[in-house]
């Protein structure tokens, strides 16, 4: 027998006057098919619903529709390939306005939960005022808006189609995926809910503690958001309203009262967390027994015969199988990959030797396995840890989430005995801190937004093993009226809680802490995932690494190695430890700093009474230091403006310096400069002597002052680690070395900037930090620059590597050298899938309110004929931000989702997830959305390319050239650097050999002679000139004429016609309406492929004149 899901759970009632919503007639669960999300071009193609009837059984609606009515036009590709619906299904088929008000009745008023409640609110919006109905507005619970409360990570981030297949048993799941029906959503939801009864009680007491707050406080401030999340406990609390019989759903799982009757005696209000561990404390167990691994060995380490004929069989055998899975033997041998395993074999035999490796693998190579195999195989033979530096961290979870897996299955299929260990290594900053989580817990004033924000940490550091902060999401779990107090309120607590260095020091702190969970899990692994910043900060951890998207690691260890910082974020530090005029902010009351708080616990006269009154002595000391030495670097920017008179640009890297280096001059500089590093240095002192009288003093929630106290140190120190760097002293006097470049900027923000940059970052790494390493090899599609890798080696320093003479004991500049060796391999996509517009006509990038105008217009009018899928590449977010603001209407209003980087604070992870899940959706990025992000298949078939990524000549890039001359900064550095990023933009693209779409250049300098090589870099058709080797076509001519080619390209033109939409941007038929012609045939472009680049850019020539919108940042 089986208890009755309407019986109550035994325990207290938790948590205000709240009380589960009265659901006397269940749930109705409504789906909606649609062609698309735009109501006025597309249609809908089935409506389905199910409810509870009056005895309990179950009742549906279905009703197949015309998505189309009047048309003679039947199912469209994509209702063939998404729902499974053909042509003859629909004939004879109702309009959907005629068929929704029998489903408005079949709901009534029961609470509606749908597969994706966004879409069915807009279409039920459309479909009531096309209907004339005049009812209640739908306002459904989405399946996605339970898993952001309930598992906010990963899942949460899925499309309806991915979470319904992540949460059903696959053999009930849909097919094809997206012919999703209610019992799918309603399986898919009773999951979600069992799965979070399966928490056990302590959890669900302290996320009633935390939601039931939330909603209290919300009746206040957002009556619907209150209404929302009441409907939404009301579904996980009564299941047995909806859920129908106990094994029905989610095999008996599912239990009635989980949040009404949750043990309110289980949650301590001061402590919250107190009986709950997080996930990554279970993880943690699974290799404590494991012993660390060495970072380098000390013999000979040869990649063996034995090893070599292993690695053959993987890739030539059981990679194919792999892929293959279900196909003929024949069929598999075809997805053979002789480029990626010899790019495996290169890097095999990099491994076991003392080479640094330079390899061209081009895009679609498949070259995160060609580094994995090889490298679990070496390292666990030789019981060394191996490291996979990448630029970014969304490269670190696309591999560890993707590659991994299928390295670890080709393995086992090889029969090699299991015990590989990978493991993703960060920052400390990205991980949870489960002790700081604890300490976090809001008190009474705190507003809602940061109750529902902590429970959804609590639950997903309960859920993720990892407790990656990258996998966290930001959007709120109930929809709100306005989610920018939420998105505030949540990065100010996800601040606090990111772990830091040294933020656990007790060991049962560090046992839950998973930024130290992580550093010991990756000490035992065989192969570490990390980031390039992490492995320059920690070369003693790696010794042997592989570095992908090797062209990074130039200006990476600029960054790793330089000091930057603004007064504006000094004053920020301080102002987070004391704020003398802290005021409410709005109806709650705003979190006081750590010493004011501490102001009401400390008796007067005590011991830690008169710390605390000495450190805001020195607060003020070390504020008011600051103060005065931003008004000298005012006086300082005053007498280089006078300076910069009669000076060309190019000469005013010298400024500073010369400012420092004059007699007496600079004498008042010093001082202030000097008083801000004592005083920081004094108050930092104080701050530990307060910590350690508060650990003594046993009060309660003075834990949550001193972590807040510890972190306020640790970015003390750093700021006068940056001050000390800026302006060295040795003996009172200033000393500028010539290996950096000190200089006082402004960001674009206008606020007074300290600097002090290594100025040639090729050289640091070839003189210091090369000769440490083992063995590497760098990987990337772009080491190879107008048919050669002299310019990457230049770049990444491999033409400087120095070498210890071991008789002296000096170091020879370029001795080591003799290790650096290339390997190019083959391109693998057939590049005439590809099209290649470059239109003619349009505003030059120079006119930059013109230009921002078109792309204003001309990208939401794109975007509605491809139904999105398409990806714009900018180089400045000022210029993303000032797009989206005036594109966004007119994308909203074709229902196509326009998703940004900068916008509401989303990550970009999250904003990769969100345009990967959204199909017709866009996205703006700049920066690391041009390296490395990975959209296959229909996700993106339309790149743009907005403009050239050149960089901005400054007075950083001018002391290069007079450190190392004018053309050989720009051979070295500026060009390798923008013709690097360009061609990792164009390899955005295409994926996998199936892809097929446009790259749209929207920047027509890059046909002129000057900035021709950007074109030179691509695998495009030329005037006049034969390559047996696939090549993209290329359409230059205006842009109606482009525009039109691009959506034959697609396959979209007849699509277009019936949905009445014109293929030429200026409204109707070009009046010079030509056929399609091939690049080949085209106009003749002005430049010559075949140029070489120091002719193009001659030595005596000045810097490019590149607009000021063109900062990459």
């Amino acid at each position: 027998m089986h208890r009755r899901m309407d019986e109550p759970t035994p325990g207290g009632r938790h948590g205000g006057d709240w009380a589960p919503d009265r659901l006397p007639n269940g749930l109705a669960c409504v789906v909606i098919w649609a062609s698309g999300t735009d109501t006025r071009l597309d249609g809908v193609v089935r409506l389905l619903a199910v409810r509870r009837g009056s005895g309990g059984a179950w009742e549906s609606f279905e009703e197949i529709c015309s998505p189309f009515p009047g048309e003679r036009a039947g199912a469209t590709q994509r209702i063939r390939q998404t729902f499974g619906v053909s042509s003859r299904d629909l004939e004879g088929a109702p309009a959907a306005a005629e068929v929704w008000p029998r489903l408005r009745e079949f709901i009534g008023d029961r609470p509606v939960v749908a597969h994706d409640g966004e879409l069915v609110a807009t279409w039920a919006h459309a479909l009531d005022q096309e209907a004339a109905l005049r009812l209640t507005p739908l306002d459904p619970i989405g399946l996605d808006e339970v898993a952001m409360l309930l598992e906010p990570g990963t899942l949460a981030s899925l499309g309806p189609a991915q979470l319904v297949a992540a949460l059903v048993d696959p053999m009930i799941a849909p097919s094809p995926p997206g012919a999703l029906q209610p019992p799918h959503v309603l399986a898919a939801l009773a999951e979600l809910v069992a799965r979070f009864g399966d928490l056990g009680p302590a959890a669900h007491a302290l996320t009633a503690f935390g939601w039931l707050r939330a909603h209290d406080l919300f009746r206040a401030t957002d009556e619907a958001a209150a209404r929302r999340l009441s409907l939404s406990l009301s579904i996980i609390d009564q299941p047995g309203s909806w859920g129908g019989d106990v094994d029905l759903f989610a095999a008996g799982r599912l239990k009635n009262g989980l949040v009404s009757h949750s043990e309110a005696e289980l949650v301590d209000e001061d402590d919250p967390l107190g009986l709950v561990d997080p996930a990554a404390a279970e993880s943690g167990i699974e290799f404590a027994d494991e012993t660390p691994l060495k970072p380098d060995v000390d013999e000979p380490a040869p990649f063996l015969e034995e090893d070599l004929a292993l690695l053959d069989d993987l890739f030539k055998v059981h990679l194919p199988a792999l892929f293959g899975a279900g196909n003929s033997k024949s069929n598999q041998a075809s997805l053979y990959r002789k480029s990626q395993h010899r790019v495996a074999e290169e890097v095999a035999r990099c491994l076991g030797s003392d080479e640094l490796l330079l390899v061209h693998a081009p895009t679609g190579t498949g070259k995160t396995l060609a580094y994995l195999l090889p490298a679990l195989m070496w390292s666990r033979r030789y019981g060394v840890r191996v490291g996979i530096a990448t630029y970014t961290r969304a490269l670190q979870s696309q591999a560890m989430e993707r590659e991994v897996p299928r390295a670890l299955e080709a393995l086992n299929r090889a029969g090699l005995s299991p015990g590989f260990r990978v493991s993703i290594l960060k920052g400390r900053e990205h991980s949870l801190c489960w002790r700081a989580l604890r300490i976090h817990a809001p008190a009474e004033g705190d507003d809602p937004e940061t109750w529902l924000g902590w429970v959804a940490l609590a639950l997903f550091g309960l859920r993720d093993r990892d407790g990656d902060l990258d996998r966290f999401p930001r959007r709120p779990p109930v929809r709100l009226t306005s989610s920018t107090h939420y998105r505030q309120s949540l990065a100010s607590l996800v601040a606090q809680v990111r772990g830091r260095s040294g933020c656990c020091s007790t060991q049962g702190d560090r046992a839950v802490c998973a930024a130290e969970i992580a550093r010991r899990r990756a000490e035992r692994s065989h192969v570490v995932l990390t980031n390039q910043s992490f492995a320059l900060a920690r070369p003693e951890f790696f010794r042997r690494v592989v570095f992908d998207e090797c062209e990074h690691l130039h200006d990476q260890a600029m960054s790793a190695w330089s000091h930057r910082i603004s007064f504006t974020e000094m004053r920020r530090v301080l102002r987070r430890l004391h704020s003398p005029d802290n005021e409410r902010d709005g109806y709650f009351r705003r979190a006081k700093p750590p010493l004011d708080r501490l102001t009401k616990y400390l008796l007067p006269g005590t011991g830690a009474a008169e710390r605390l009154s000495a450190s805001r002595q020195l607060w003020t000391n070390a504020s008011s230091a600051i103060t005065h030495l931003e008004s000298t670097l005012l006086e300082y920017e005053r007498w280089r403006a006078s300076a910069q008179v009669g000076r060309s640009d190019a000469m005013e890297h010298s400024l500073f310096r010369e400012y420092v280096d004059a007699s007496g001059q600079a004498e008042h500089l010093v001082t202030a400069r000097l008083n801000v590093v004592m005083f920081l240095g004094r108050l930092d002192g104080s701050l530990a002597q307060l910590s350690e009288e508060l650990e003594t003093m046993g009060l309660k929630r003075v834990a949550r002052i001193r972590r807040a106290l510890e972190l306020a140190r640790v970015e003390i120190a750093d700021v006068g680690k940056a001050v000390d760097a800026w302006l060295p002293i040795d003996e009172g006097a200033p000393r500028l070395g010539g290996m950096v470049f000190h200089d006082v900027e402004r960001n674009v923000r206008e606020d007074l900037m300290l600097a002090a940059l290594v100025l040639l970052p090729g050289d640091a790494l070839g003189k210091y930090y090369y000769p440490e390493l083992g063995s590497a090899a760098f990987v990337s599609a772009t080491t190879r620059i107008g048919g050669s890798f002299d310019q990457a080696k230049s770049y990444l320093g491999l033409d400087r590597v120095a070498q210890k003479n071991e008789e002296t004991g000096e170091f020879d500049r370029t001795a080591g050298t003799r290790r650096v060796t290339t390997f190019h391999a083959p391109e693998v996509f057939d590049y005439e899938r590809v099209l290649v517009g470059v239109p003619r006509g349009i505003p030059p990038v120079q006119n930059r309110e013109a230009y921002l105008d078109f792309l204003s217009r001309y990208l939401p009018w794109y975007a509605e004929r491809t139904r999105g899928r398409m990806l714009v590449l900018f180089t400045s977010l000022r210029d993303i931000r000032e797009v989206a603001e005036r594109a966004g209407p007119t994308f909203a209003s074709r229902g196509l989702p326009l998703f940004w980087q900068g916008m509401d604070a989303a990550g970009k992870e999250e904003l990769s997830d969100l345009f990967r899940e959204r199909v017709e959706s866009t996205l703006f990025g700049v920066d690391t959305f041009w390296y490395g992000a990975d959209f296959p298949g229909e996700t993106l078939e339309t790149l743009v390319i907005a403009r050239l990524p050149y960089g901005v000549p400054d007075r950083y890039h001018h002391a290069q050239c007079a450190a190392i001359g004018v053309g050989a900064q720009r051979q070295r550095i500026y060009m390798p650097r923008a013709l690097a990023k360009f061609r990792q933009g164009f390899g955005r693209l295409m994926r996998k050999a199936s892809d097929r779409g446009v790259v749209m250049v929207l920047d027509g300098r890059i046909t002129e002679r000057r900035h021709g090589h950007f074109l030179k870099e691509l695998p495009v058709e030329r005037p006049g000139s034969w390559d047996p080797a696939a090549k993209a076509r290329m359409s230059r001519g205006d842009l109606d004429l482009v525009s039109r080619e691009a959506f034959a390209h697609l396959g979209l033109l007849a699509d277009m016609e019936r949905r009445g939409l014109s293929p030429y941007f200026s409204g109707g038929t070009p009046a010079q309406a030509e056929p399609i012609r091939r690049a080949g045939r085209d106009l003749p472009l002005e430049l010559s492929p075949d140029l070489p680049l120091g002719a193009m850019f001659d030595s005596n020539d000045g810097p490019l004149e590149i607009n000021e919108s063109d900062l990459p940042f």
